[in-house]
């Protein structure tokens, strides 16, 4: 893929990650367009665990929306500083850059959710 990307830049590359480890691979080797495997059925298998602890269709819907937009809104950040070159877990700066996001949403994510069980009371 990365031959294709590098010598055909208008390809439009379309690939599926096996997990969240192969789209930094992926996006590293340039294609923009990752499609996460078993991601859908996790986002709905999470929704059904807020149903089944007791919160309504509705609370269970935007808590699993809020988990989505912190979960996308750090994979390119994380992306941009994965390196081929390197394993992960020898990655300072990739290290870093998670634990980083990871202080900083943390807080917003438990928030946002505090949030969503208060309005459906």
């Amino acid at each position: 893929m990365r031959y294709a990307v590098a010598n055909f830049p208008d390809l439009h590359v379309i690939a599926r990650a096996k997990d969240r480890d192969h789209v930094y691979h992926l996006w590293a080797m340039g294609c923009r367009d990752v499609i996460r495997e078993t991601y859908d059925s996790a986002l709905r298998m999470g929704r059904s665990a807020y149903e089944a602890l007791g919160a309504d269709r509705q609370a269970a819907v935007a808590m699993t929306d809020a988990w989505e937009t912190m979960d996308r809104s750090s994979m390119r950040a994380i992306a941009d500083v994965y390196r081929l070159d390197i394993p992960a877990h020898e990655n300072e700066e990739l290290l870093a850059k998670i634990r980083e996001l990871k202080a900083e949403w943390d807080p917003k994510l438990r928030e946002a959710m505090d949030e969503i069980v208060a309005r459906g009371r």
